[in-house]
């Protein structure tokens, strides 16, 4: 049988912001080139601002913590973007939400709201996001940064 015992070590002195390394600049630059647009993506399939805030503030923290790694593979871009969309996935999936491009998008278009038959704009609409079901990841990223934009 061990005893509890207090041991004379000492402890590791907190660790304060100013304490911490600044990030690689490359990094910096990336975060201040991308963060924008990403989020711009995110709130457009999260559609909840903070939401898509928290889901953009993961990925740079996951990608500070491995950038050298990133900036080694052949398209580091790529390499984000993917990262990025699969914390946007995850942080739906986590919420318990389903992706609003393909379940209720096709009732909140420009195209329904200046619709003269609205009944048969949202049959279009369900048939035009039925297809896009069908489409890869990066074609339906498309169409997301296509709708932000608007």
């Amino acid at each position: 049988m061990t005893r509890n015992r207090r041991r004379n070590t000492p402890t590791a002195p907190a660790v304060t912001a100013a304490d911490r390394p600044a990030p690689d600049l490359s990094f910096t630059a990336f975060h201040q080139m991308n963060r924008a647009s990403y989020v711009r993506y995110a709130d457009t399939y999260l559609r909840h601002r903070q939401d898509a805030e928290e889901a953009i503030d993961s990925t740079f923290e996951h990608l500070l913590r491995c950038w050298d790694e990133v900036l080694l593979t052949e398209n580091p871009a790529a390499y984000a973007w993917t990262v990025m969309r699969n914390k946007v996935t995850d942080h739906a999936r986590a919420r318990t939400r389903r992706p609003p491009l393909i379940d209720e998008a096709a009732f909140d278009t420009v195209a329904l709201r200046d619709a003269v038959d609205p009944i048969g704009q949202i049959t279009e609409s369900l048939a035009l996001f039925r297809a896009l079901r069908q489409l890869t990841d990066r074609q339906q990223d498309v169409m997301v940064m296509t709708t932000s934009r608007a």
